[in-house]
């Protein structure tokens, strides 16, 4: 499990910097042509799309064997990004606890969570399409 964790974060880092660059489209290109409703909507989901893609593309690479693994490095990811979001969003950012809290709610138009659910099941279910053993 050593040698897929240290990949499983080499990932991360892969699924990090998509997550920036998405976030600058949001910033300089969907707010100039969409509502602010739908910049977050258009973000949320084009971010899980890159999060899945990179995912699918990456997986045979990740080197797991079992389903359990799969699960484990969604499970890794979700903790990583949610402990980056709040220690960078906070002290580096500059962000109050409740401005970073308020992307976890749905009434706010941000579809932050669905993102993290996203990240979660994406090395299973792209182990499953690539037909790669998930026993």
């Amino acid at each position: 499990m050593g040698t897929v964790f240290l990949k499983a974060c080499v990932i991360w880092v892969l699924l990090l910097a998509l997550a920036i660059l998405n976030a600058v489209a949001r910033e300089k290109l969907f707010v100039q042509w969409f509502e602010p409703r739908l910049v977050l909507l258009l973000s949320g989901v084009s971010l899980s799309v890159l999060i899945f893609l990179a995912t699918l593309l990456s997986v045979r690479w990740l080197g797991a064997r079992r389903a359990a693994q799969y699960w484990l490095v969604g499970v890794l990811w979700v903790i990583m990004t949610v402990l980056f979001e709040f220690l960078f969003g906070h002290f580096v950012a500059g962000h109050s606890w409740e401005t970073l809290w308020q992307a976890y709610r749905f009434p706010s138009d941000n579809l932050w969570p669905v993102v993290l659910l996203v990240t979660l099941v994406s090395p299973y279910l792209a182990a499953r399409i690539r037909k790669l053993s998930v026993s």
